[in-house]
């Protein structure tokens, strides 16, 4: 009978030191590593931490939970972008108001609003004002007609998530006077339509 031979020792390197792990068999090592490597190299790097000096430390620390945090962002919040087709609806409803407010188009205006809900809002001499659509249609309805509006009109952003979106517009008139409108619109029945209105004049 040929004489028994030892398994022959698995020596493993930590920081220029030698660990001698005693393999129980002389089996091929297997692909994962043996729980007691695992638990040396969480030991040392534990040690090694824990002798550092606490800026040290905490910086270690940030820098992990920066890249934490980074790496899980995208499964926290997706936003979803809005499709050609919703851009273009609307800003045609954005197109829409343009034609009632700047050429006094009534019916643009009519299908530009929620007629039955929306509002507008803006501050007069640092006194806020709110005032229904169907009492803003009045007014205009009831106003002289001067004629299509001699203004530079700019749809200047274009804001959508989902069944709400938002559209800031820039009207600038020939004797200096700026507008800002910021028209909120919602989704409801396959139609967009301008729910609340916000301006303000510079």
């Amino acid at each position: 009978m040929a004489p028994h031979t030892p398994p022959t020792p698995l020596l493993v390197s930590f920081t220029g030191q030698q660990q001698e792990i005693i393999s129980s068999t002389a089996k091929p090592q297997a692909k994962n590593p043996p729980i007691a490597l695992v638990y040396a190299n969480c030991r040392e790097f534990r040690e090694t931490f824990l002798n550092l000096n606490s800026i040290v430390r905490m910086k270690i620390t940030t820098t992990f939970l920066a890249l934490l945090l980074l790496a899980t962002a995208g499964f926290v919040y997706q936003k979803k972008e809005a499709t050609s087709t919703e851009i273009t609806e609307v800003e045609q409803v954005a197109r829409w108001y343009l034609e009632g407010t700047g050429q006094r188009n009534l019916e643009s205006l009519k299908r530009a609003f929620d007629n039955d809900h929306a509002r507008l809002q803006y501050m007069r001499d640092g006194a806020y004002q709110e005032v229904s659509f169907l009492d803003w249609y009045a007014r205009i309805e009831s106003s002289p007609n001067n004629g299509p509006s001699d203004r530079e009109e700019i749809i200047a952003s274009v804001d959508i998530a989902g069944d709400a979106a938002v559209v800031k517009i820039v009207l600038i008139y020939p004797n200096g006077n700026r507008i800002t409108d910021y028209l909120s619109m919602l989704k409801a029945d396959g139609e967009w339509r301008i729910v609340n209105k916000i301006f303000t004049r510079e």
